[in-house]
């Protein structure tokens, strides 16, 4: 029979979770529900049931498969944090998901009973409890092959084949691991998986993969290069935040966001291709990448946060498709010495007039150096002779339209390489082949 309890030491509890976890409609409210045998709960817009407290004198503790007749699904962020008496639970087979830290330093809890219909669970949802410190398995796996623990010692860890999610957490501040072999079934990468292994080199993610949580990779300073599958269709927050070493980084064809301080402050990272599915770069996205040189952005780019781009020293050139870009209105967000590739109208022509950044108007065709239209040999010509003047100390004598041309693969400066690809692409047209 439901009960309707006044606030008291309960909407304590609420305003934890809700300063934790975000449950806003849960703290404003003047009455909390309860089951008659103390269990807390809200319900959901789905008109679920979201367990999310409990009397803290409770030591034994079943969880109903339904209240009222409507589903129990959830069990809340921090619901039983601090439960120091609670010594045992079993949760409903209805359940699908845990939230964060939902039985963070329950310090008696020796016994519990997840169902195999649990589909996703928070970070930390364990954590110091005595049932954890007891697993002896080197992958501690629950629920729907959920692995929420590695307690291996391997360098060169391989991840159980039938393993879906890996929880947050799971192999945070490893300082043993060097790569990672993640299983074909894997669908989810959960925030902070593998945040802090400092030593992590390699890590090979499975076609099929959907999500990266935030802070996934945060800190792995020895991850030199990744390769993220089609499949996945969104990156969170931060996901490579300070990942020092990382050079190279091949996106997926579906992604829409690079997403807040994505790559913040990768330092190593010389050049990036963003797929033509990205519609916005967020806050931070690229700042402090200070060997980032060439960026190009397609006409599906609508929007660039703040500080997107900023202290990216050597970036030279910005490429714009998408003249009406909206671009957020600070000195920072492009650095001064960048120039900035568009059409000579729109909002981000308004942009480089106003904080004095380099302007050069598309199109440019690449390779045509001498701006007559064509790419031909005279143009590997300029391009060798400005790469040798560079070379030698000296200006290179061209126009900022020209350097944006002679630099054929778009890297961000102009080398050997783009000469020889002028040379191939000239040949290849004069044989009558494809480009």
């Amino acid at each position: 029979m439901k009960k309707i309890v006044q606030l008291g030491a309960a909407v304590m509890l609420m305003i934890c979770s809700w300063f934790y976890s975000g449950n806003t409609a849960s703290v404003y409210a003047e009455e909390m529900l309860q089951t008659e045998d103390g269990i807390y709960y809200e319900i959901t817009e789905q008109n679920t049931i979201r367990i999310i407290g409990a009397k803290s004198s409770l030591a034994e503790m079943q969880i109903p498969s339904e209240i009222d007749g409507i589903p129990v699904t959830q069990i809340g962020d921090y619901a039983f944090l601090d439960h120091t008496r609670l010594r045992s639970i079993v949760l409903p087979d209805s359940l699908q998901e845990i939230g964060n830290y939902a039985f963070l330093d329950c310090s008696r809890l020796e016994s519990i009973q997840i169902p195999a219909t649990l589909q996703n669970v928070g970070w930390g949802i364990l954590s110091d409890t005595p049932w954890l410190t007891e697993q002896e398995e080197e992958y501690v796996i629950i629920g729907n092959q959920i692995l929420i623990a590695y307690k291996g010692t391997s360098e060169h860890v391989v991840i159980p084949e039938g393993v879906r999610v890996i929880a947050g957490f799971t192999f945070e501040k490893n300082m043993t691991i060097q790569s990672v072999q993640l299983p074909d079934s894997l669908t989810s990468l959960n925030a902070y998986a593998f945040a802090g292994c400092r030593n992590l080199q390699t890590v090979q993610l499975p076609f099929g993969l959907q999500w990266i949580g935030d802070n996934a990779f945060f800190e792995c300073k020895q991850l030199q290069q990744l390769t993220i599958p089609d499949s996945v269709t969104e990156i969170g927050e931060r996901a490579f935040y300070q990942c020092t070493a990382l050079q190279t980084v091949c996106l997926p064809n579906e992604l829409r966001e690079i997403s807040s301080g994505l790559f913040y402050c990768c330092a190593a990272l010389k050049e990036i291709q963003l797929p033509d599915s990205v519609e916005s770069i967020a806050a931070m996205a690229f700042q402090n990448c200070t060997s980032l040189r060439s960026v190009v952005l397609s006409e599906h780019v609508y929007s660039i946060g703040q500080d997107a781009f900023a202290n990216c020293d050597s970036l030279q050139q910005i490429v714009l498709k998408n003249a009406n870009c909206i671009l957020f209105q600070t000195e920072t967000t492009f650095p001064v010495q960048a120039i900035v590739v568009s059409e000579n109208s729109g909002s981000v022509k308004t942009y480089a007039d106003s904080y004095q950044r380099a302007f050069v108007d598309l199109p440019v065709l690449y390779g045509d150096v001498d701006e007559d239209g064509n790419v031909m040999v005279e143009d590997a010509v300029l391009i060798l002779t400005a790469y040798a003047r560079s070379s030698a100390g000296l200006q290179s004598q061209l126009s900022d339209r020209q350097k944006i041309a002679a630099d054929y693969n778009q890297d961000g400066s102009i080398q050997v390489e783009d000469a020889v690809s002028v040379l191939t692409y000239y040949a290849r047209r004069s044989a009558g082949l494809e480009d």
